[in-house]
């Protein structure tokens, strides 16, 4: 067997480890461990704090069961400033949705398609970034809103037997980078494939 067969056969593995050891949480779970109070929102399943100043929260803003995916949060700046607006949402879908999931590079790179077609442009393809001691997969995006164009980030990792994924505006690549890289935090260290 080749290394990289033997690699990619690790992960599939430590893949259905992962959706077996949290099949039972199921995604109602997932969304009651998770609360707002004052900027932030904490979600105890994840083990993550977003903290937004300034911002309006939803929290969910989306729950499908029978689907076992969620939105679970929304944050959105209430900057008038374009320069300073943003949306920062936190997504889980359960790995049972995936059972053929080979990578989280391959999850993105999907969900990078289906905006694609929507017409969204890439900026760049699916790379690498850690999140507070989290590896994550991510890909960026340009569209249009009202006339004034703006970058989408969507990141995911791969936890607790979910897919958790950050879906990020800004008004600029650099704003969603910092965006992205202080406003999450891990209380664990987590990895992906």
């Amino acid at each position: 067997m080749s290394k990289t067969s033997l690699t990619v056969l690790v992960n599939l593995v430590l893949t259905l480890a992962l959706a077996v050891q949290s099949a039972d949480a199921d995604i109602s779970a997932v969304v009651h461990a998770g609360s707002v109070e004052s900027d932030r929102y904490e979600n105890t399943f994840f083990h993550l704090t977003l903290t937004a100043e300034h911002a309006d929260w939803q929290a969910p803003s989306f729950v499908n069961v029978e689907g076992r995916r969620a939105r679970l949060v929304d944050a959105l700046s209430r900057s008038l400033a374009w320069e300073d607006t943003y949306t920062f949402s936190i997504l889980a879908d359960s790995l049972l949705n995936h059972p053929q999931l080979e990578s989280t590079t391959i999850y993105v790179r999907s969900v990078r398609h289906q905006l694609e077609k929507q017409g969204l442009q890439t900026i760049r393809e699916e790379f690498p970034i850690d999140v507070s001691g989290t590896h994550f997969i991510g890909a960026i995006l340009r569209e249009n809103d009202r006339g004034r164009a703006h970058v989408r980030g969507m990141y995911s990792t791969l936890l607790n037997g979910y897919v958790l994924s950050l879906d990020v505006t800004a008004s600029s690549e650099d704003r969603l980078r910092r965006l992205v890289t202080t406003m999450l935090e891990f209380t664990t260290k987590n990895g992906s494939q």
